[in-house]
Order: structure tokens, then C-alpha cells, then sequence
């Protein structure tokens, strides 16, 4: 829902561009605070800079909340996640 009110808002609206901002900046601590677990445990990679990918993961899935909006079959964006893992995986 937060990538669409994006999409949709007006971009001369100041406060509702604030209001956008924090919001993608809680889900954006939320991977933060993932990653930097997931590190820890060594699930993922630690030579990843944290922040970054906690910032690629936001806007990954924000893209694909709108482009999953139009798709007839989940297979693309279940592919993006297994690529994305993948990626991120130490094994």
C-alpha cells in the first residue's frame, strides 16, 4: 500500500511527502534490523554493507508491490526473491 499512495501522491504536497518519507524509513530500519541479525548468524553475507542492502531490499519490494499489481502469475516476483536470497546467502 505504501508504494501506491507513493506513486499516487502529489508530489508538491510537502507534508504528505514527510509523512511518505518516515514511513518508507521505519521499513527501512525494519530490513536494517534484519539484515544486521541475519549477518550475525551468518545467514547473509557480512561483507554487505547493512544499511545499503536494508535500502535495496525497500525499494525492491516497494517495486514489486506495483508491478505485482499487474502481473497474472506470481512466478516473476517469486523469482526476484529467490535471486535476491541467493545473492545474500552464504551458503
Amino acid at each position: 500500500m505504501l508504494g501506491t499512495n507513493i506513486a499516487d501522491f502529489d508530489t508538491a504536497d510537502k507534508e504528505m511527502a514527510s509523512v511518505l518519507r518516515n514511513y518508507l524509513r521505519e521499513v527501512e530500519d525494519a530490513f536494517y534490523g534484519a539484515v544486521v541479525a541475519a549477518q550475525k548468524s551468518g545467514e547473509f553475507r557480512g561483507a554487505i554493507d547493512a544499511r545499503a542492502l536494508a535500502r535495496m531490499l525497500l525499494c525492491m519490494t516497494q517495486g514489486m508491490a506495483l508491478v505485482g499489481r499487474v502481473l497474472e502469475n506470481e512466478t516473476i516476483l517469486r523469482g526476484t526473491i529467490q535471486a535476491a536470497v541467493s545473492l545474500l546467502e552464504t551458503k
